[in-house]
């Protein structure tokens, strides 16, 4: 431990000019960029960090790396729409997989069986069935 943190010191003491240019990944899995920013796995999604402020929510890394490119660049508006069109594309995913979920419920036997109960239920069960007989009384009287 004290030689990894001889190391780093050593590194960053001789390669400080370098830094600016810089990507490399901790043990934890963070990532350092540029010397400035950090992309911070927890999954499913990846926070990216400039210096201690928390610049946005991700659903990769590429998408992550852009946003630090742009925003190093200083191109605002393009990270800012790279931060909108990636969390729109995360919640897109989302919704598509809560679908398939209840399709896959809804093509399961039980629910099927169960539906068809129902429905056979209804037509036997002569109380769910009132008011459907025809009515031929008439309240005319001899004619």
């Amino acid at each position: 431990m004290i030689e990894d943190q001889e190391f780093n010191r050593l590194f960053r003491t001789e390669f400080k000019d370098l830094s600016a240019q810089l990507i490399f990944q901790d043990e934890d899995g963070t990532y350092n960029i540029f010397g400035h920013y950090q992309i911070v796995p927890e999954k499913p999604f990846y926070y990216v960090y400039c210096g201690a402020t928390e610049a946005g929510r991700f659903s990769s890394t590429r998408s992550a790396m852009c946003y630090i490119i742009a925003d190093k660049h200083k191109l605002y508006n393009l990270a800012r729409d790279i931060l909108t069109i990636d969390n729109k594309i995360a919640t897109l995913q989302s919704d598509i997989h809560a679908r398939a979920g209840n399709g896959d419920k809804a093509t399961d036997p039980k629910c099927i069986n169960f539906a068809k109960y129902y429905e056979q239920r209804g037509f036997s069960n002569e109380i769910a069935r009132t008011g459907s007989k025809p009515n031929n009384k008439t309240n005319r009287k001899g004619i």
